[in-house]
């Protein structure tokens, strides 16, 4: 699962990049549309294995209590 969302991130940030190169020869509200999605549309997927996480470590740390 981990390596798999890392590969996955990495995968997301190099299509942002690649396509990044070609937004910058457009409008500014063509780029801060971009941008802007660009950068926040990765919090939720992260957000799920976070949760699994913190949920993991308060599991771990009831039972060493």
């Amino acid at each position: 699962g981990l390596l798999l969302g890392l590969v996955g991130f990495a995968a997301y940030v190099g299509v942002v990049v690649l396509l990044a190169d070609w937004v910058l020869k457009l409008h500014w509200l063509v780029q801060l549309a971009y941008f802007l999605v660009a950068g926040l549309a990765w919090v939720p997927p992260a957000r799920r294995p976070r949760g699994r996480f913190r949920r993991l470590c308060a599991r771990r740390h009831r039972h060493e209590s």
